[in-house]
């Protein structure tokens, strides 16, 4: 993970199923769609914050691609914490 230029161990890397697998992108699309969820679930709770909100009504949380999203938060640092406790809250229930 990258903050502000930082490299962060926070969240540690492993294997998983190989990509060739054809079970992988069923469930990369699984994990992605569940983010994607929590996330707006959050924003609409106002947990979390988006930016640009003149762009899209609510603001942009996220950009997926492939297998990578960058994700977005408001500066102040409640969102900051929120944001990263919805991260958790993912990895712990995806192992």
């Amino acid at each position: 993970m990258n903050l502000n230029g930082e490299e962060s161990n926070f969240f540690k890397q492993g294997k998983g199923s190989r990509q060739e697998d054809p079970i992988s992108s069923l469930l990369l699309n699984l994990a992605g769609d569940v983010l994607t969820k929590m996330l707006m679930k959050g924003a609409g709770k106002g947990l979390i914050k988006g930016v640009a909100k003149k762009i899209r009504e609510g603001g942009i949380i996220s950009l997926p691609y492939a297998d990578d999203a960058i994700l977005f938060s408001g500066l102040e640092d409640e969102y900051t914490r929120n944001l990263k406790g919805i991260l958790m809250w993912l990895k712990s229930c995806l192992g």
